[in-house]
Parts: C-alpha cells; structure tokens; sequence
C-alpha cells in the first residue's frame, strides 16, 4: 500500500503512477486494496497526481480520499467498468484546478455525468476519448456542461478518436452545419479540426494557433469570427498504401463533419492522390504538403497528367506552401492547378541552386497570366545570409524579373512581395 505511507514524505508535490507490467493481466489494486477513506493522519501534500492505467470509480475515490490538495488530476478511466459515479465523494478537492481525463468504450451520458462530479474550480480541462459514441461531438451538450457546470473553465481541450472502418456511416449528416462554429466556441478561440493517422479519424478541440500563413500576425491577435470560421483544417498524418486506397471514404467521412478550409499533407504523396483528394476538397483556401512523387507506387503517364489537370480547374487554392522541392518542374506542376494562389512557401531546395530556382520561376510566373495574384513568396534557407538576399535583389533588378517590390530576411527565411 503506497499511499497511507506518503504521509512519511511531507513535501511530496508530484505522483505518476504507472502499471510497469505492461504485458501481464494484472490489476495492481487486486493484492493491495485501499481502505475506502483515508484518515487525517493519512493525508498527503501531493498536489499533481497522474495515474495513467485504467482505474475504477472506486480506485479512483480512494485515491483521491488521500490527496485533498491535489490541483491538478490526471487519470484513465474505462467505461465498460459499471460502477455507480455516485460513490465519488469529491467535495475536499477545493484545490483542483485542472483535470485531464482519457476515457475508453464509455456512453457519453455516463460521461457527462463523470465531469459533473467535478464541479469546483476547474481552468483546464483536457480529455483524450475513444469512442463510437458521436454525443461527444455535440458542441450544443459541451456548451451547456461548461456553462452549467464550469463557469470558470479557460482552456478545453478534446481528441475524439474513431478507428475508421470501411462501412462506417457519417458521424453527423453532412447537411448540417458545424457546430462548433457558433458563437460559443469562437468567442473562446476554441475550434475544431480533424486529423486522418493510422486507422483513426481525430476530431481535435483546442485553441486557435496562427497558421504557417499569417507572417504578420501577433500570436495574441483578436481575430473576427468570420476569419474563425474559416479556419477548419485537416491534418494528413499518414500516406500508407491502406489510408491511400481507401482516401475517397475517409475524405467523405470527414466531410460529414465539416468543410474543410486548409489541408496538411505530412508526408510524401503520389500525384494521382494528391489530385483525388484536391477534387472533393472544394472549398480549400490553403495547402500544405511535404512533397509530391511522379513515380511512387508507379510512374505517371503524360495522358495521366493531362487528366489531372483537367480534374483540379475547380481549385479555389491561394495559399500554398511545399516542404520540399527536388527539381524545378515540381514547382511547375503546382503553379499548374493552383493558379489563384497570392502567397506561395517553400521550406526545403535541398538540390537546387536557389538563384537558379527563383529566376525560373520568375519567368514561369511573368510568362504566364493566369498567376497575376501571386504577390508573395517565401523560401526557407539554412545558409540565407545579407550577402545572399543582395545577389537576389541585384539578379531581379538586372534582368528585369520584378518592378516594384522588396525582398527581406528574417532569420532563415527571405521574403519576396510585389505589388
């Protein structure tokens, strides 16, 4: 018994308990139960208690009996566990401020009961979930929990992870709008956004980060709500051959919860793909992918190319930003199914001469009409240097490649914008 024998570490501030046999079926509550309460003698001075295997309500309560001036709580619950949430008797926790809470198979109604044993003075509160249960995503019974219940709540913060399976039905009907998106949620900065890894759908809930694109914006920026509500992004964490074949019913998944407005593509893709996914992402302002292949899993043919062009004259794109660039055509092919874009990023050139590079891609833009709206573009250098932008700015005012404009660097960045 661990706990009773914390009384003998008066200035004991943080426990993590862990089940260190990961490999056996064992519960280490079986041997060493708790007494249900602790006495006064009993008490500890533990302030961050995280108990990161599965507990039970009643391991849970004896744990706390013993940790009145917990303040910050983190524990892992399983909902197949049927215990009463009655027998939670939370009210010494006068301290606890934040709770971060991972739950399994468990009802949302059973959940929602869970946090409102928890009704003291919570700032944070941070949940990781996995269920098939899509109460979780009603932001209309999470506004009425918080209100109701944590009136002081500042940050919130949820993954809702759904393993995907083929004859999955949409979570909500995909005539309905986000709600999420309401006044609520985007006073707060609170917003939902979407993340395809390994089998899993994530629905995320967390404050608004300054996207890659806003280089003038201040990091505490008051933005309006309709800059908000255009802010639904999809994150693309995994391009294995089982997500990839498979791209059209997780994208048509997705978009049963909302539109998507910006998509990250984090891994290399193959330029069919990238293509598909392009055409049911109507509604794309941004794009940011780490790299394209003409010849993984196979190479594209010239028709195959011809065609995807002809399938991406939608594209609504005017921001977009590459990881990494290997050959001068690549950029080419980009330019070719986005030309509305005003801001164009490139982190890597790692075989390209960067002068050769810029020039031609200059040309490419002043030969072409289509690309009147470009007025940015920003490429990441580890060598990028004063003596480097001056070589830029004389080779654009030499060869006439720019009129008005100004090129800047800051740190490993340089900053090209005309008008």
């Amino acid at each position: 018994m661990i706990l009773p024998k914390l009384t003998q570490l008066p200035k004991l501030y943080s426990l993590t308990i862990e089940n260190i046999i990961e490999t056996c079926d064992i519960d280490v509550f079986t041997d060493y139960s708790l007494p249900t309460t602790a006495t006064h003698k009993q008490l500890s001075s533990i302030e961050h208690l995280i108990i990161k295997h599965s507990c039970s309500i009643e391991e849970l309560d004896s744990f706390l009996s013993y940790t009145p001036k917990v303040q910050r709580l983190n524990f892992f619950i399983h909902g197949n566990k049927k215990t009463s949430l009655n027998l939670l008797s939370l009210n010494h926790l006068r301290h606890l401020t934040s709770l971060s809470i991972k739950v399994r198979s468990m009802k949302f109604d059973r959940f929602e009961n869970l946090i409102n044993q928890f009704k003291f003075h919570l700032k944070t509160l941070s949940l990781r979930i996995w269920s098939r249960n899509k109460n979780y995503l009603n932001a209309y019974r999470w506004e009425r929990i918080i209100l109701q219940n944590l009136p002081q709540l500042e940050h919130f913060s949820m993954k809702y992870l759904v393993r995907f399976r083929n004859d999955d039905q949409p979570l909500v009907y995909s005539d309905e709008p986000n709600e999420f998106l309401t006044s609520f949620w985007l006073q707060r900065q609170w917003l939902l956004k979407i993340e395809i890894k390994c089998d899993f759908i994530i629905c995320i809930i967390d404050a608004y980060k300054k996207q890659w694109f806003e280089y003038d914006r201040q990091e505490q920026k008051i933005y309006s709500f309709e800059e908000l509500s255009k802010s639904r992004q999809l994150i693309i964490d995994d391009i294995s051959p089982k997500i990839v074949n498979n791209i059209h019913n997780y994208i048509n998944y997705v978009l049963s919860v909302m539109q998507i407005d910006h998509l990250v593509i984090q891994q290399k893709i193959f330029v069919d793909k990238l293509a598909e996914i392009l055409c049911l992402l109507r509604e794309l302002d941004s794009l940011d992918v780490s790299m394209i292949s003409y010849l993984y899993p196979r190479q594209v043919t010239l028709d195959e190319v011809i065609e995807i062009f002809r399938s991406t004259t939608h594209i609504k794109i005017t921001k977009l930003r590459v990881r990494k660039i290997r050959k001068i055509e690549e950029i080419n092919f980009f330019l070719a199914f986005c030309p509305l874009i005003k801001l164009l990023e490139i982190n890597e050139l790692p075989e390209i001469n960067v002068e050769l590079f810029l020039r031609s891609l200059l040309i490419e833009i002043r030969n072409r009409s289509k690309f009147q709206n470009l007025r940015l573009i920003c490429i990441q250098l580890p060598t990028a240097n004063d003596t480097m932008i001056l070589k830029l700015k004389q080779m654009i005012q030499v060869e006439n490649l720019l009129v008005d404009f100004k090129i800047k660097r800051i740190e490993e960045k340089f900053f090209l914008e005309w008008k």
